[in-house]
Order: structure tokens, then C-alpha cells, then sequence
């Protein structure tokens, strides 16, 4: 009875040990989702995550394209007039296809980024990043209060 009570406590001992392990090194929430029901809505979460990803990684591509497009061509006034929504701004002086190189000019760059494995080489780039969207949001809050 002694060495069946030994052997349960270093089972439990080695399942803490994995737990530890898995909270430490890669546990996910799909993996909280499989945990908590099942493979299915584990594997549903990460199909969602994918596809949202994958959604904001194409309209974040497009909107940096079209910004840096309108940096490079800035549209007249006269343009603006005309403008109800901010998505359909005319083109400026370039031919309509320097949008589509704006917009596919740093797929190179992103290419080159996917082949990083680990997150912690992009802290950098994360903060700059984060440095630039606050910046911007300052700038466009000056904007509008002065107009």
C-alpha cells in the first residue's frame, strides 16, 4: 500500500513538473480553449486567429500603401472637395498603377519577416511602432482642434 501511495505521489509530482512546463514555455490560449472544450473549439479558435490576422495583415498592407501613396502624390484641393469618404480619395498626379507598387513595396520586407521564429527580435520594431501610432494620433488631434 506504502509503495502504491509512493508511486501516485511521483505521478502527480511529474504531472506538475509537465504543467510547469507548459505554462512556462508555449501555452497558448488554443490551448486553453482545447483544455476547456475540447480539440474542436481549440482548432476553431486557432482558425479564427488566422483569418483575422490574415484580414488585418491585407488592410494594413492596402492602408500603408495608399498613405504612402498620398505622401509621395498629394491629391489637390480641389480633389478634396469632391471627397465623401476618406477611402475614395481620387489619385493624384501618377498613373493609377504607382498605387499598386506603393502598396506591394514592402512585401519584400514582410517576406523577409516571416522567416524570424522567435517574437523577441521584433521588441524594437514593436516599440517603434507603437512610438509612431501615438505620434500620429497627437498630430491629427492638433489638426483637428486648430480646424
Amino acid at each position: 500500500k506504502l509503495s502504491t501511495q509512493r508511486k501516485d505521489a511521483e505521478e502527480a509530482a511529474t504531472q506538475v513538473e509537465q504543467l510547469k512546463d507548459n505554462l512556462t514555455h508555449g501555452f497558448v490560449f488554443a490551448d486553453i480553449g482545447r483544455v476547456a472544450l475540447g480539440t474542436t473549439f481549440g482548432t476553431l479558435y486557432e482558425l479564427v486567429c488566422v483569418i483575422s490576422n490574415f484580414s488585418f495583415s491585407i488592410n494594413y498592407q492596402i492602408l500603408f500603401g495608399k498613405s504612402f501613396y498620398h505622401l509621395v502624390y498629394p491629391a489637390t484641393e480641389k480633389e478634396f472637395e469632391s471627397v465623401h469618404n476618406g477611402t475614395t480619395l481620387e489619385l493624384g498626379s501618377a498613373h493609377p498603377a504607382m498605387l499598386t507598387l506603393f502598396v506591394l513595396l514592402p512585401l519584400p520586407l514582410f517576406v523577409a519577416f516571416c522567416f524570424f521564429r522567435d517574437y523577441r527580435q521584433f521588441s524594437a520594431l514593436s516599440f517603434a511602432s507603437a512610438f509612431t501610432l501615438i505620434a500620429g494620433m497627437m498630430v491629427t488631434l492638433v489638426f483637428v482642434s486648430i480646424g
